[in-house]
C-alpha cells in the first residue's frame, strides 16, 4: 500500500499520484458561514464588519452562566451566519472544551438542517456533518489559543 493516500480528518489529501489527483471528501459546501470567536472584542468588530445591527443582549459574547453561545445572524444578502463564542478558560480540560465545543457543533448543524430544510437527515450525514464541524471549530479554538498565549 506504498501508494495509497494518505487521508486525514480534515478532508487534505497529502499525496498525489501521477495518474490522477485525489479530491476533497466533502459532498455538500455549507449554506451557513461558521466560524469561532474567543473575545467580546473581535465580537463586536466582526458584528461591526459584517454590518449586523443587534440589540444590545444579542451583542452579548456570551448568554449569562454559559461557557459558549452560538449565535445566528440572517444577512441582508439571505445568507446565514453562525458565531460561536467561547472564550480560552485555562480552568477547563481539554475534555471540558471537546465537550463545549461539540455542543455548540450541534447547534450550527441544526442551523443548516433549517436553512436547507431537511427534517430527518440520515444518521450518519448527522454524525458525520457535526464531526465536521466540531473538527474545525476544535482546530480553530487551539490554533487562535496558541497566538493569545503568545501575546501575554
Amino acid at each position: 500500500m506504498a501508494n495509497s493516500p494518505k487521508i486525514y480528518p480534515q478532508g487534505k489529501i497529502y499525496q498525489k499520484m501521477k495518474e490522477f489527483e485525489w479530491l476533497d471528501r466533502v459532498l455538500i459546501i455549507s449554506p451557513v458561514l461558521y466560524a469561532l470567536c474567543l473575545t467580546q472584542e473581535a465580537f463586536t468588530k466582526e458584528l461591526k464588519r459584517l454590518k449586523i445591527k443587534v440589540s444590545q443582549e444579542d451583542s452579548l459574547f456570551l448568554i449569562k452562566g454559559a461557557r459558549a453561545t452560538t449565535h445566528t445572524f440572517a444577512m441582508d444578502n439571505d445568507a446565514v451566519v453562525c458565531i460561536v463564542c467561547m472564550p480560552i478558560d485555562l480552568a477547563l480540560s481539554e475534555v471540558e472544551v471537546y465537550a463545549t465545543l461539540t455542543h455548540e457543533a450541534v447547534h450550527v448543524w441544526q442551523e443548516i438542517k433549517q436553512v436547507l430544510g431537511e427534517e430527518k437527515p440520515g444518521i450518519e450525514q448527522e454524525a458525520y456533518s457535526i464531526e465536521s464541524i466540531a473538527y474545525r471549530l476544535m482546530h480553530s479554538y487551539y490554533k487562535n489559543n496558541k497566538k493569545l498565549k503568545g501575546k501575554g
